[in-house]
């Protein structure tokens, strides 16, 4: 979806967008970032590291593409945080499960599980504009998000059907920025 107009600040590089701005998971983000290269943007204007591992296993005729990635960023004081799609087992079995946290929207709770041992830390976090919607586009039947001290990792997996990575590269740069503690205080 086309957000703001030209010359509009992109608010992950925070570059003037030249063509205009695209919005994406509550981000205004610039052609550059958005379609162009992105990690090492990331490393020059905030200082994180974005590696990306892909794999590709095949049996007879079904394939798997496994693809990891590792954002090094510095978020939040000592947020903790695993997000996973909420599965039959989970609705199940939920109330085994430790340190669980509820966003208070039904829709985002009934799709995913948040589990976090800083909920304090977390909570003006889910209330931000985006957030709920970026974790659920990066979270599909196989994808698990975590979160451990200066560390946000992504690992999913996909039979028969390959996702490029620039598209992914984008997203988790969106929910990274959610969690690191110079977009926080940007956002306030």
């Amino acid at each position: 979806m086309w957000g703001n107009t030209m010359n509009a600040k992109c608010d992950l590089c925070n570059e003037i967008a030249k063509i205009g701005t695209v919005r994406l998971g509550g981000r205004e983000l610039c052609d550059a970032c958005n379609m162009g290269d992105l990690p090492s943007r990331m490393r020059r204007v905030w200082g994180w590291n974005i590696d990306i591992h892909e794999k590709q296993y095949q049996y007879k005729d079904t394939v798997l593409y496994v693809t990891h990635f590792e954002v090094w960023f510095k978020p939040t004081g000592q947020l903790d945080l695993l997000c996973k799609r909420k599965k039959l087992r989970h609705k199940l079995f939920g109330f085994l499960m430790p340190n669980k946290v509820k966003s208070g929207d039904p829709l985002f709770d009934n799709f995913a599980i948040l589990q976090s041992k800083t909920p304090a830390q977390l909570s003006p976090i889910l209330k931000q504009e985006g957030f709920q919607s970026i974790v659920m586009d990066l979270l599909g039947d196989t994808s698990k998000v975590t979160v451990k001290t200066r560390r946000l990792t992504l690992s999913r997996r996909v039979l028969d059907e390959y996702d490029p990575p620039q598209r992914l590269f984008v997203e988790v740069a969106i929910l990274a920025s959610y969690l690191d503690h110079r977009f926080s205080d940007k956002a306030e």
